[in-house]
C-alpha cells in the first residue's frame, strides 16, 4: 500500500465589523467551509465585559447553511457607552468565543472595530456560566497580544 500527500488549504474565520450610524453596527463574517459547528452565533453586551451568554443585549443566532454574511445589530447607544461582540458557537452544554470585537465609548462614524482577541475557550461551560473578560474603559486594542 503506499501513501499519498493530501492536498492542504487554509481558511480563516472572518470576522469583522463597522459602525454604520450612531445606533448601528454591522458585522461581516465568514464560517468555515463544511463546519458542522452546533450553532454558531454573534452576541453584543453592553460595556466592556463578554458576560454570560444569557446576558448578552442582542443574540444572533448563525444557522450551519449560512456560511457567511453580514448582521446589524441595532438600537444602540453609540456615543454613551462601550460594547464588546463575540463570536463563537454553542451547543448544549458548551458555550465558546472565538471573536471579539470592541466598540470604544467614543466611536468614529464608520469606523472599522478592533478584533481585540483571538480565543477559544477549551473549558466546558454550563450556558448559565458567564464568561469575563475586563476591558477598561481607556482600553488600548493594540496593546494588547494575548490573553493567555
Amino acid at each position: 500500500m503506499e501513501l499519498q500527500a493530501l492536498k492542504t488549504s487554509k481558511v480563516n474565520l472572518k470576522f469583522s465589523g463597522f459602525i454604520s450610524s450612531n445606533s448601528t453596527v454591522k458585522i461581516d463574517f465568514n464560517i468555515l467551509p463544511g463546519s458542522r459547528a452546533p450553532g454558531y452565533f454573534a452576541a453584543i453586551w453592553q460595556g466592556a465585559l463578554v458576560q454570560s451568554f444569557h446576558t448578552a443585549f442582542q443574540i444572533h443566532q448563525i444557522k450551519n447553511h449560512q456560511p457567511s454574511g453580514t448582521l446589524k445589530f441595532n438600537s444602540l447607544q453609540l456615543g454613551k457607552q462601550d460594547y464588546i461582540i463575540g463570536f463563537g458557537f454553542s451547543s448544549n452544554r458548551r458555550i465558546s468565543i472565538c471573536r471579539t470585537l470592541y466598540i470604544p465609548a467614543t466611536p468614529r462614524p464608520f469606523q472599522t472595530l478592533s478584533n481585540l482577541i483571538n480565543l477559544c475557550f477549551k473549558d466546558e461551560l454550563l450556558p448559565d456560566q458567564g464568561i469575563n473578560l475586563f476591558m477598561p474603559g481607556n482600553f488600548n486594542p493594540q496593546s494588547m497580544r494575548y490573553l493567555y
